[in-house]
């Protein structure tokens, strides 16, 4: 039997699920951040200020789309760690049955005051009440420990990659969290996204645009097909490197992708598994055995620049 989150009927859409305008804390106007994705090859783009609401519906045409949403963060009080959180459209079933209403354009969330894990559990709880999806931002920037998102309830996904955090402070790579959390029993998609802010422009050094993206694998360019992928996984996470497949078969995992310089499989536990490019050289596809008592198994590549694309856990129990 073939196991794989990737749908059959679809193609790949390009997106970036977290970005900042003068709306919050960025620079740039939306109307120039839409333009500028565009320009770059994107199909998608979630316009997420913080704690305000969006739906840039008159950005949208038959090329490009602008997912609905917002930046979710909670009121810290010297904690030395931070609740933020991605939070998008869920898919058409969860919409219709949402018990709450959903915001209005630019409406402001009333911001919670952190008093412990539960406020994080009631902002989360309150989102899937309004038919959205929840993901959990930049874990490494936000100090944040691992026991701290085992004991949420209802996330979708966690940013295994946060472009901003990495580029200007180092703390964009969160793939130990991801599988620590999920070793503990929490099943998560891993993001990869921009969080730009744009405080220098783009194009330089210092520009955190254009850098962390998904390839969402989905019937069509529309919000609704989009975010039901998401929620299934049906996406892969890059700053570079290009996945074609990703499945298991049997007892063994198969991936192929644009031509890098290493490809890993990882699961729960240690799988020693890999295949590796000889200098000036390339490998497109990797055949692994799975190891015995794999709750699930995922893929990391990396192209000859560093660059790395993350395959979504395939899980196996």
């Amino acid at each position: 039997m073939r196991l794989t989150n990737l749908i059959e009927d679809g193609k790949y859409y390009k997106g970036n699920l977290h970005c900042h305008s003068t709306y919050s804390d960025g620079t740039q106007k939306i109307e120039v951040l839409a333009q500028a994705y565009k320009e770059k090859g994107y199909d998608f783009v979630a316009f997420t200020d913080h704690n305000i609401f969006a739906d840039w519906k008159n950005l949208c045409d038959e090329s490009f789309l602008a997912l609905r949403g917002f930046e979710g963060n909670l009121e810290m009080h010297n904690e030395g760690r931070e609740f933020h959180f991605v939070v998008i459209p869920g898919t058409p079933e969860a919409l219709k049955n949402a018990v709450k209403p959903c915001f209005g354009h630019l409406e402001r969330v009333p911001v919670r005051e952190f008093s412990g894990l539960e406020t994080a559990q009631e902002f989360i709880d309150d989102m899937l009440a309004r038919g959205f999806q929840v993901i959990f931002a930049h874990p490494h920037w936000s100090t944040i420990e691992y026991d701290d998102v085992v004991q949420l309830k209802g996330l979708v996904a966690c940013e295994v990659f946060n472009n901003s955090s990495y580029k200007l402070l180092n703390m964009g790579e969160s793939c130990v969290f991801w599988d620590a959390v999920m070793r503990r029993g929490p099943r998560l998609w891993g993001v990869a996204s921009d969080d730009n802010h744009n405080f220098e422009p783009f194009g330089t050094i210092g520009s955190d645009s254009f850098g962390g993206f998904v390839q969402v694998k989905a019937k069509s360019l529309s919000e609704e097909d989009i975010c039901s992928s998401i929620a299934a996984g049906s996406f892969y996470a890059s700053t570079g490197p290009e996945i074609y497949d990703f499945y298991v078969e049997g007892n063994e995992a198969f991936l192929s992708c644009s031509p890098v310089s290493r490809i890993y499989f990882n699961g729960e536990r240690r799988q020693f598994t890999w295949n590796l490019a000889e200098p000036g050289q390339h490998v497109e596809s990797h055949r692994g055995k799975i190891y015995p008592g794999q709750t699930y198994i995922r893929a990391e590549i990396y192209d000859e620049y560093g660059c790395k694309a993350y395959a979504n856990p395939i899980f196996l129990k």
